[in-house]
C-alpha cells in the first residue's frame, strides 16, 4: 500500500446538490485525504423513500468503505415514521413493536467481517443494508462507486453503479434479502484491485439472494455473476 488513500464508496455518491431516484442526495468530502460521507438527505414526496443513511468506515489501512442508501416507503394514507432524536438513540435499541417485524441482529459487525473473509463484494453490498444494528425494512436502493485519493493527483472516481433490492422479515430472527446490481462491479478498478489482492477467484456478484437466520449468526446466500456462474456463501 502506498501513501495514497483508497476509498471504496458504497452508496449513492454524488456532488453537492445532486439528487438521485428515491429523493435522496449525498455528498462526499475527500479534502483531508480520507473520503468521508458528509451528508445524506431524504425526501419522501412523489413516492420517494422515507429514510437514508450514510457512513464512512476503515476497510483496511489506507482504504475506506463509504456508503449511502435509502429505504422504506410510506404506506398508502400514512406518512413516514418519525426519525429518532439524539436523545432516543442514547437510550439504546428500542423494544420490538407488537405486530411489526424485529430485524435486529445479534452482532452486525461480526456478520460483515465474516462475509468479508468469504467475498468482499458481498460484504460491501450486505453492509449497506444495515442500520443501527438492524436490517433496513422493505425496499431499498443505492449506488456503489470506488474512488482513489492521491496526495498529488487528488481524487479520481469511476462511474457509479446502481443497486436495488428488498429485505423481508421471515420469522423470528430471520430475514430474506435480495440485491440486484445494475452494471458490472468489475468496472470499479480500485475495488477490483483490492479484491484481487485478497482472492483472485472471488466471484463478482450481479445478484445476491438468500436467507439470514438466528439474528445474523447463520445464513445462506447465493451469489450469481453477470455470466450466470453462481456459488453459495454459508456461515
Amino acid at each position: 500500500m502506498t501513501k495514497s488513500s483508497w476509498s471504496l464508496v458504497l452508496g449513492g455518491l454524488f456532488l453537492a446538490g445532486r439528487l438521485w431516484a428515491g429523493g435522496v442526495g449525498c455528498q462526499q468530502d475527500c479534502a483531508a485525504g480520507e473520503c468521508a460521507q458528509t451528508s445524506c438527505a431524504g425526501d419522501s414526496r412523489d413516492g420517494g423513500f422515507c429514510h437514508c443513511g450514510s457512513q464512512a468506515v476503515v476497510w483496511t489501512e489506507g482504504t475506506y468503505a463509504s456508503w449511502c442508501r435509502s429505504w422504506g416507503r410510506p404506506t398508502p394514507g400514512t406518512s413516514c415514521p418519525q426519525v429518532p432524536t439524539a436523545e432516543d438513540l442514547e437510550k439504546g435499541p428500542s423494544l420490538p413493536v407488537p405486530g411489526q417485524p424485529d430485524l435486529s441482529l445479534a452482532d452486525a459487525d461480526a456478520l460483515v467481517a465474516g462475509l468479508t473473509a468469504k467475498n468482499p463484494y458481498v460484504a460491501a453490498l450486505v453492509g449497506a443494508l444495515l442500520d443501527d444494528g438492524s436490517w433496513v425494512d422493505g425496499p431499498f436502493e443505492g449506488q456503489i462507486q470506488d474512488s482513489h485519493f492521491d496526495e498529488e493527483a487528488g481524487t479520481t472516481q469511476s462511474p457509479a453503479l446502481r443497486f436495488t433490492g428488498q429485505v423481508v422479515a421471515g420469522g423470528i430472527g430471520a430475514a430474506q434479502i435480495q440485491i440486484d446490481v445494475t452494471g458490472d462491479l468489475r468496472d470499479l478498478p480500485y475495488l477490483g484491485d483490492y479484491v484481487r489482492d485478497l482472492s483472485p477467484s472471488t466471484l463478482v456478484p450481479a445478484t445476491v439472494t438468500g436467507t439470514v437466520t438466528d439474528r445474523g449468526l447463520h445464513g445462506a446466500l447465493v451469489v450469481t455473476a453477470p455470466d450466470g456462474k453462481a456459488e453459495a456463501v454459508q456461515w
